[in-house]
């Protein structure tokens, strides 16, 4: 289940497989950390609105590290 592979991860890489072996994955846009399913890329929601908002994961999996990718957009490029 997606909720508590957000609340059991203990490192960004294990929250990642968990969602990616599910068909997800996260991408961060517009300052918003976002939940999509890979095989179309559709967004699903913040993650925020699941109650995991990136400052809150922060705090508990360490600083993600991003690279500009866009006007809005970042890629992840630490999931250590």
């Amino acid at each position: 289940m997606t909720a508590s592979l957000f609340s059991e991860a203990t490192t960004w890489l294990e929250l990642r497989n968990g969602l990616v072996a599910q068909g997800l994955d996260l991408k961060f846009e517009a300052g918003r950390l976002i939940l999509v399913e890979t095989s179309f890329g559709t967004k699903i929601c913040s993650c925020r609105y699941l109650g995991y908002s990136l400052a809150v994961l922060s705090r508990r999996l360490g600083r993600l590290r991003l690279r500009a990718s866009g006007s809005d957009d970042f890629q992840i490029t630490n999931w250590s």
